[in-house]
């Protein structure tokens, strides 16, 4: 999520939501590190599940891989971080081809 997003206040409407949190970071003048995303979800909510990593791939095929038939997997933050969610190569976890990407007009 975006430094000027209040990730604190979202992370509180989304926690009875939320079993587990994958913190990514994002580049660019507005981003933010997941490190930084991590600690100020753990100073809004306490110690929950909280895992930080660079890369919102890295985040995502994470919670794909451990997620069980009856999870779901929620990606949001900003444009840029379902951007990147679009473009992570999870077809070899789920055996389930990407769809093909239709360009942005």
């Amino acid at each position: 999520m975006l430094r000027d997003k209040d990730a604190g206040e979202v992370g509180r409407i989304l926690d009875d939501h939320v079993e587990h949190w994958y913190c990514a970071g994002l580049t660019g003048e507005r981003g933010r590190s997941g490190t930084d995303l991590a600690k100020l979800l753990r100073n809004q909510l306490g110690q929950k599940n909280i895992s930080v990593f660079e890369t919102v791939s890295e985040a995502l095929l994470d919670a794909v891989r451990l997620a069980t038939k009856l999870d779901h997997v929620l990606v949001f933050g900003s444009f840029n971080t379902a951007a990147q969610a679009l473009e992570c190569p999870l077809s070899f976890i789920t055996g389930i081809p990407a769809p093909p990407q239709q360009p942005l007009n």
